[in-house]
């Protein structure tokens, strides 16, 4: 069993990365600690993003309209999680003759809400649970009343433009382009999504060149990236993608986060996405998060057993 494996003792010599992972699964599992811990933790993430506004000058908070920058959160966001908001960007392999290349892909990002609900006007039922969604995080996140109410109204907002410049097929081949890094500029300037793709690729260790290229998928949606951008106040697009980062990490917070997401999940008609364990929630997560690390793990057992096997039936 996976977990028996995960909760065995680091040994002197171990891999590296099977240390990782079973660290890794030791603090998923540690309930009692993440919830003594309490927002201690989730504030210093959102102060690693540079802040979350609604919080104002409390712990957590602290954003700065001055030192704040679109293009750097997206790839700070990309660094912490592979579901960035707005954005969506993720890296892929390119293998071409004689050497390896990364191409760095973007594409409209996941929502709340399945898309078409967006268009029934915020008095659906589904979006007066998003509102209260919203409005129940950033209270427990620490806002007071008064700014949580303004902020949940302003997200709502953003989120119901950024459905409308959505596509329902993210991955239909007519909406695909591939543009030169150096031309990225005719897509607007508020958003300099050149800068986006150097920073990611430097944050990987990788380098770039003017002549590599980018995959823009749903392109119609990338277009009007900016339009919503300029349209929103710096403070409540910030807000919204250091918020959508940290609840990438639901299942490490305390208990009250995936309460309000499990009732928002409920009142808006949609099935739960909690595991039915918390060790089925670890090891699922370390599954996805480190493959290859799970599958060294059971493919030594698995060789050792075989082995054992082979050696009682020559006996």
């Amino acid at each position: 069993m996976c977990s028996d494996k995960l909760e065995e003792p680091s040994k002197s010599g171990e891999i590296e990365a099977v240390t990782k992972a079973k660290g890794f699964y030791e603090a998923c599992m540690n309930t009692e600690a993440i919830e003594r811990e309490g927002n201690v933790p989730l504030h210093k993430l959102m102060e690693d993003l540079g802040g979350l506004p609604v919080l104002g000058s409390e712990s957590g908070g602290k954003w700065n309209q001055n030192a704040y920058s679109f293009e750097d959160l997206i790839v700070i966001s990309f660094q912490v999680t592979d579901s960035v908001p707005i954005l969506y960007v993720h890296l892929d392999d390119v293998y071409l003759v004689g050497q390896e290349k990364y191409r760095l892909n973007f594409d409209q990002p996941s929502l709340n809400l399945p898309r078409q609900l967006y268009l029934q006007g915020k008095e659906d039922p589904a979006l007066m649970a998003l509102k209260t969604y919203y409005l129940e995080l950033f209270q427990a996140f620490g806002a007071n009343e008064s700014a949580a109410a303004k902020f949940a109204e302003n997200t709502l907002d953003l989120e119901i433009d950024l459905a409308n410049i959505s596509s329902d097929n993210q991955y239909e081949s007519s909406v695909i382009k591939i543009v030169p890094v150096s031309s990225l500029q005719e897509f607007g300037v508020t958003a300099n999504f050149s800068q986006i793709v150097e920073g990611i690729y430097q944050s990987g260790g990788y380098s770039l060149n003017a002549s590599d290229v980018v995959t823009i998928f749903s392109i119609g949606y990338f277009n009007n990236t900016v339009t919503v951008l300029n349209k929103h106040s710096n403070s409540v697009i910030a807000n919204y993608i250091v918020t959508k980062v940290v609840m990438t990490q639901v299942n490490f917070l305390p208990r009250i986060y995936t309460d309000i997401t499990e009732r928002f999940l409920a009142a808006s008609g949609q099935a739960s996405n909690s595991a039915s364990t918390r060790l089925e929630y670890c090891v699922n997560m370390l599954r996805d998060r480190m493959p290859d690390v799970i599958t060294r793990i059971f493919a030594k057992e698995a060789f050792l057993e075989k082995d054992r096997r082979y050696k009682l039936l020559s006996d």
